[in-house]
């Protein structure tokens, strides 16, 4: 004889609420992922010309000697 009853209210408890503010972009991890890739594109592409040659700089190789001028 002891029996409860339950109340279910369609569509109320099932809401998620979202705090009145709203979405914070500086809170959200993958924002901050994809400056973080615009940031190290930028920095790839305009440093591309200033690469480094390991082991003190300069050619590997002597210049080849340029050919001698064909004989009139």
């Amino acid at each position: 004889m002891n029996t409860k009853k339950h109340e279910h209210q369609h569509g109320s408890s099932h809401e998620h609420k979202h705090p009145k503010s709203g979405w914070k972009p500086h809170r959200d991890w993958r924002v901050w992922m994809v400056a973080a890739m615009l940031v190290a594109m930028a920095i790839y592409v305009l440093t591309l010309e200033e690469s480094l040659i390991p082991f003190g700089g300069g050619p590997a190789e002597p210049p080849v000697p340029a050919a001698p001028a064909p004989a009139p």
